[in-house]
């Protein structure tokens, strides 16, 4: 499997199976999937779920775990809004479902940078998602407690992966 299928299998049983919580800092729950892989995200009402997700082998993403249906492999652009601004970025749909299971899709990001930037230096994010209607999903997301999840991602990972950086001061491309 390459890289992104990993991290989407990662994803999708952390999402689907619930992964057994390791930590939960506000309102973000960090998880060890096994194998030496780890995931950080936090969700909303709707049960919508924003996330990183890292494999032992320092591969990581950045991904939104939605009720929405999209088209395996297709690139789809999203509006971020942030308490410092707003940016858009690419995301890709991605199967997460096994042939059983009702289809379940998530959106990764393709760049992982510029996302950690804006999860580690914002309390709130909102996100709008295009539909196939014309319309847009909105999704909220709260990032109380973000920077210790991901630096417990980064920890718990081989200790070459990219380090987290949890400052808040330092340029954000926003």
């Amino acid at each position: 499997m390459n890289k992104r299928r990993w991290l989407v299998v990662f994803a999708g049983m952390a999402l689907v199976s619930g992964a057994k919580a390791d930590q939960t800092v506000k309102d973000w729950v960090f998880s060890k999937l096994g194998g030496g892989s780890a995931i950080a995200y936090t969700g909303n009402d709707s049960g919508s779920r924003l996330g990183v997700v890292c494999t032992a082998a320092n591969e990581c993403d950045a991904y939104v775990y939605s009720a929405t249906g999209c088209d395996d492999g297709s690139k789809i652009p999203v509006l971020i809004n942030t308490d410092s601004g707003s940016a858009s970025f690419n995301v890709t749909c991605k199967n997460i479902s096994s042939p059983s299971e009702k289809q379940n899709f998530v959106f990764v990001f393709d760049e992982l940078k510029p996302i950690l930037n804006i999860l580690l230096k914002n309390q709130t994010l909102g996100l709008a998602l295009p539909l196939a209607s014309g319309q847009f999903k909105v999704l909220h997301f709260s990032l109380q407690g973000s920077n210790e999840a991901l630096a417990a991602v980064s920890r718990s990972v081989k200790p070459s992966a990219t380090p987290v950086s949890t400052k808040k001061n330092e340029d954000q491309t926003l």
